[in-house]
């Protein structure tokens, strides 16, 4: 299958061309037109334009994918066509190549014909040629990295909201407790071998205590943990020795 991103349609192209075509990218040519590039466009609107394509272009794919497609030479000769702005073209290109996507050119020679004393150039098709990429990179092989991709972030995401239900678990596991010194006393204990962890808010460390004189109260410098003491003592329960979590 070759996928043909330009603004010229299969439709219009030369019997050579077509020919190259079937044989580079197997029986099927589809056309998704190159979208019309602002010339004002910022760096941020080409990337969208792109990010745009390269969906369309997965949509196909996936499309496409019948069992019978994913066994034959037709679907692992998948190649994409990209002839446009260039700017656009690049954006595109750099999201093909980090997928193994190859990706060509359609090369040209320009002759001129004379006929009645007018001139005509006449652009006639050379070949088509691999930006990158070539006959080893095969399009299953690039559906099968986006699917690992994509079950290592689900994985990832999965890490993430385990941690986030085990911590919240631990939380609602905490006893509160005011102190008469105007402290806030975090507890846990284990149910498996019974060791109560503490923390507090207002436990400090002392790192300068000034006598004043006339018998004042002395002046006292603390520096505090920037982690309030609660998220401190799930980090130790998540530690905790017996192994219970």
């Amino acid at each position: 299958m070759l996928i043909n991103i330009s603004n010229h349609p299969s439709s219009r192209w030369d019997v050579n061309q077509t020919a190259a075509a079937h044989k580079l990218g197997g029986r099927r040519i589809i056309d998704l037109p190159f979208p019309q590039v602002d010339p004002a466009a910022s760096t941020k609107d080409i990337e969208g334009l792109a990010a745009n394509l390269m969906s369309q272009i997965w949509d196909i794919i996936k499309e496409n994918m019948t069992t019978t497609d994913t066994e034959s030479d037709d679907f692992e000769s998948v190649v994409v066509h990209v002839m446009g702005e260039q700017t656009l073209c690049w954006h595109l290109l750099a999201q093909l190549k980090d997928r193994r996507i190859p990706a060509v050119a359609s090369t040209t020679e320009r002759k001129v014909e004379e006929k009645d004393g007018v001139k005509t150039s006449v652009f006639q098709f050379v070949q088509f040629r691999h930006y990158f990429g070539g006959s080893q990179w095969h399009v299953a092989t690039a559906v099968e990295n986006e699917r690992q991709q994509c079950a290592a972030e689900q994985k990832r995401l999965s890490d993430a909201e385990f941690k986030a239900m085990l911590r919240a678990e631990i939380r609602s596991e905490i006893q509160t407790k005011f102190l008469c010194n105007g402290q806030v006393q975090y507890t846990w204990t284990c149910q498996e071998c019974g060791e109560t962890l503490r923390r507090a808010r207002g436990e400090e460390e002392v790192v300068q205590r000034d006598v004043l004189p006339g018998g004042m109260a002395p002046r006292v410098t603390t520096r505090g943990s920037k982690t309030p003491p609660e998220e401190c003592l799930i980090d130790e329960v998540l530690q905790h020795r017996c192994g219970s979590r």
